[in-house]
């Protein structure tokens, strides 16, 4: 797996995602990232195909997850502040 270089910080596994807990492979199109302040090419990703997208919704589901959006916005702001201090 990859990484890149992205304004001297290293982003790792550019051509990977997460399912389940565990870093695959994505086998969709590569992507050019490019810096919106400068308007420069960044990094080279690549997109997860339809296979590993369905990965990760049934990984969710069998997770329990519900659907963000018919959260409260309480219950959101929760989560993703539990999620930053990690």
């Amino acid at each position: 797996m990859s990484d890149a270089k992205v304004a001297g910080v290293v982003v790792p596994h550019t051509d990977a995602v997460f399912v389940g807990g565990d870093r695959i492979p994505a086998s969709g199109a590569a992507y050019e990232a490019v810096s919106p302040a400068t308007e420069q090419p960044v990094a080279e990703v690549v997109l997860p195909a339809q296979k590993e997208v369905r990965a990760a919704v049934d990984a969710a589901h069998e997770a329990g997850c519900t659907s963000w959006a018919t959260r409260r916005g309480s219950s959101r702001s929760q989560k993703s502040e539990a999620i930053d201090d990690e």
